[in-house]
């Protein structure tokens, strides 16, 4: 058979085929192959393999799939690559998080990524290009094309003078698309917030264009936009809501801003500013606010059972029902107000108790005679201190007969005369009383109904009450402070 060359598609590998057809054939020599690769324009060829191929010929005869030339490969490219400094994938695979029991809360999935002001998100690697090979016939091999991959800033991204970092130039949501790497305050949900997307609680805005599903909790440093309902959720917001649907289901909605929704049914809401409902609010509790509206201008549309507190006006077109639901509207006070008045008046009873408890052992004491009674009042002021010293907002215990100066460490006041503990004690009502009397200004606010207020309403001014006992058309109705009491005042037609 004689020499053949064979040739790999990739032109890197040329192989010589040899096998004497006879004993008197001659063996090629290596200049003979060499010039055999010569003319068939191979330029590669090693000189240490056309001599091993020439000696396996001469010992064996014949020599199969022998190389006796390689090419040079191309040195490999690396296409650009961004370096994600934060976790674009591990928060939205989450399941959940796991609790101290191990127990996995399917809601808190945190889908989606929050980044700092002036946080590294991402830097850039760029391209390299490979050094060009040869194959064996002495033609360049180019490296592979590469592909820079190099991101886009988009709104709110800084970009270093070298091109290959990127921060955020504000605090808030990342968004990714096509490498294009944004930031914004305005976090969107398109859809509903359920377990696919998880509990948020983000730094900025966020506007969700489906529901607040049930158990679910959805809180924002700035404004919260729903478009759907809030059943049974809970929303915050250091800034208004804003909820195209309905509040219902025990839904729990609190804003240091306004709220606004279009009914409420069975749910609590709270706000810094005013609350607005345009169709009904129903047995639902307002527990605090500084002005609420019903916009809606028909029978159905009022505030129907619950409770309601303002520090200022509310206006609706029904106050109650027909079938006198009872329904309470508070003018000058939130319920924390309430509550606090509420400890007070605790306080106040509390303590006239105590001193009637008082006075009657220092009368045993005085009928058992002098010595006795001055052992007696130094026992009740030890046990007076004592009391007084897990009282909230109290100093420390002191021993009987130390006073403390302003702005001294009670543990540390030197012993000093002082007004008897018991004397101060028998005077604490009236403080208190005195304290709830400054606690609650008289009420400036109004109420009122442009439709109908009906029986089984109440209307609280402060420390006055109105319980409508007949039903009240286009009523207003408000506080008189000359006369300490709350008048009505009709009008003649319905309206703002």
């Amino acid at each position: 058979m004689p020499p053949r060359i064979v040739v790999g598609a990739d032109k890197m590998r040329c192989a010589f085929d040899f096998k004497r057809a006879s004993a008197d054939e001659v063996l090629p020599t290596s200049d003979e192959i060499v010039e055999l690769l010569r003319r068939e324009g191979i330029v590669r060829a090693g000189t240490a393999l056309v001599h091993a191929a020439a000696d396996a010929i001469r010992q064996h005869g014949e020599l199969i799939d022998a190389t006796v030339a390689i090419g040079i490969p191309a040195t490999p490219s690396s296409d650009g690559r961004i370096e994600w400094l934060v976790d674009l994938t591990g928060e939205k695979q989450k399941a959940g998080t796991t609790d101290e029991h191990n127990r996995i809360d399917f809601r808190e999935r945190r889908a989606f990524v929050e980044v700092a002001a002036n946080q590294l998100i991402a830097r850039w690697l760029p391209p390299t290009r490979g050094e060009p090979g040869i194959d064996v016939f002495g033609q360049d091999i180019k490296p592979v094309k590469t592909v820079d991959n190099k991101p886009s800033a988009g709104k709110n991204i800084l970009v270093s003078q070298d091109g290959t970092e990127l921060r955020a130039q504000i605090a808030g949501h990342l968004f990714v698309a096509d490498r294009k790497i944004s930031v914004d305050r305005l976090f969107e949900v398109s859809g509903d917030v359920d377990y696919k997307i998880g509990n948020i609680r983000y730094p900025g805005n966020v506007q969700i264009s489906g529901s607040v599903l049930p158990g679910f909790v959805v809180e924002a440093t700035g404004n919260l936009v729903i478009n759907g309902l809030v059943e049974g959720a809970e929303i915050r917001a250091d800034g208004d809501v804003i909820v195209n649907g309905g509040i219902v289901g025990q839904s729990r909605v609190l804003a240091r801003g306004d709220i606004s929704a279009k009914f409420v049914q069975d749910s609590l809401l709270q706000a810094d500013g005013d609350i607005t409902v345009a169709d009904a609010i129903v047995q639902s509790v307002v527990s605090g606010c500084r002005n609420f509206k019903l916009t809606g201008r028909s029978g159905a549309k009022g505030i129907i059972g619950g409770k309601l507190f303002a520090l200022h006006d509310v206006s609706s077109f029904c106050i109650g029902s027909e079938h006198a639901v009872p329904t309470a509207i508070t003018i000058g006070m939130s319920a924390r107000h309430l509550f606090d008045e509420h400890q007070l008046q605790t306080g106040i009873e509390e303590q006239k108790k105590e001193n009637a408890r008082v006075h009657q052992l220092l009368l045993q004491a005085k009928g058992r005679g002098l010595s006795d009674a001055k052992s007696e009042i130094h026992r009740i002021e030890r046990e007076i201190d004592f009391r007084e010293s897990f009282r909230p907002g109290a100093a420390t215990l002191v021993p009987t007969g130390t006073s403390v100066a302003p702005g001294t460490s009670r543990a540390t006041s030197a012993p000093t005369k002082r007004p008897s503990n018991v004397a101060s004690a028998m005077t604490r009502p009236s403080a208190l009383a005195s304290e709830s009397r400054k606690s609650i200004p008289p009420p400036s606010g109004v109420v009122r109904a442009y439709g109908t207020a009906f029986e089984g309403t109440t209307l609280y001014f402060g420390k006055r009450s109105l319980k409508i006992e007949n039903r009240q058309h286009c009523a207003v109705f408000r506080f008189d402070a000359e006369e300490d009491t709350v008048v009505v005042e009709t009008t003649d037609r319905q309206g703002h």
